[in-house]
């Protein structure tokens, strides 16, 4: 597994986490408690759209080096250069367009369940 891929999808699966629960926080329906899907405002969005919506407030909000040293612990590799990884992070997550996350195939289907296991 590439280092750097396996970083760059670590952040991936962060971010798109974030994006979703917070699209869910600033729903009206789920604030006021509405159970119809209908009034959900964030049943209204795909995911490409949920990205594209809340990816500037989450990644100003998102802190790279304590999500690195989650990925650390999660994947044991601590031989890393902490400095380059965490600078990578930060500029992936600044430069990246939402649909570079979408279709970037950060996340496969060989590599997913490496990310969402507990």
């Amino acid at each position: 597994m590439d280092v750097y891929q396996t970083w760059l999808a670590f952040l991936s699966v962060d971010l798109i986490d974030q994006c979703l629960a917070r699209l869910k926080m600033d729903c009206p329906g789920c604030r006021d408690g509405l159970i119809s899907p209908l009034l959900h405002r964030h049943n209204h969005f795909n995911l490409l759209e949920t990205i594209r919506e809340k990816k500037k407030e989450v990644v100003a909000e998102m802190d790279v080096k304590k999500i690195y040293n989650s990925f650390l612990v999660r994947f044991g590799m601590f031989n890393l250069p902490e400095g380059e990884m965490v600078q990578i992070g930060q500029s992936f997550l600044r430069y990246s367009t939402p649909e570079s996350i979408y279709y970037g195939n950060y996340i496969t289907k060989e590599n997913e369940a490496h990310f969402y296991k507990e």
